[in-house]
């Protein structure tokens, strides 16, 4: 897989939707394919060649069998489970914790999201799901927060 054929993986996801989030990954997309990937001629890549990587990237299309939210469930944690990047659990966990979706959060967090390289860009070019999880203070959390990603497609 090469430059072009991630940004075009990015952009199919961008069109399906809109806002200040949505230019932020357009922006960041843009600044991608202009300067491409970084190469060994970089300090910071010198004995790093993403090409490899690239290269054993499939974008097939798959369909896994379905799953269900229960299945992941371990009652030893508070679990946050995805299925295919999509939080399906109820909220909130506990009592002071609050858990949005990176879109729902996207105001508040989007200055942390630096400019630092060209994977940055191709990152937040992909920006798509995920979630900021607060926990207030002096929130007692019993049981470790637990982050479960099933992939079926």
């Amino acid at each position: 897989m090469n430059t072009e054929a991630l940004a075009a993986q990015a952009l199919k996801n961008i069109k399906l939707t809109s806002g200040p989030m949505n230019d932020f990954r357009l922006t960041h997309l843009e600044l991608f394919k202009k300067n491409g990937l970084p190469n060994t001629k970089l300090e910071a890549y010198k004995f790093t060649n993403l090409s490899t990587f690239l290269n054993a990237l499939e974008t097939s299309a798959y369909e896994g069998e379905s799953v269900s939210f229960a299945d992941y469930l371990d009652p030893g944690f508070n679990n946050l489970v995805f299925i295919d990047g999509v939080l399906k659990n109820p909220v909130p966990l506990v009592e002071g914790i609050t858990i949005k979706t990176i879109p729902e959060a996207f105001g508040a967090v989007s200055s942390e999201l630096k400019d630092l390289n060209p994977l940055s860009n191709l990152h937040h070019g992909l920006l798509d799901s995920g979630v900021v999880i607060e926990i207030a203070a002096k929130t007692k959390v019993e049981k470790p927060i637990r982050l479960v990603n099933v992939v079926t497609k």
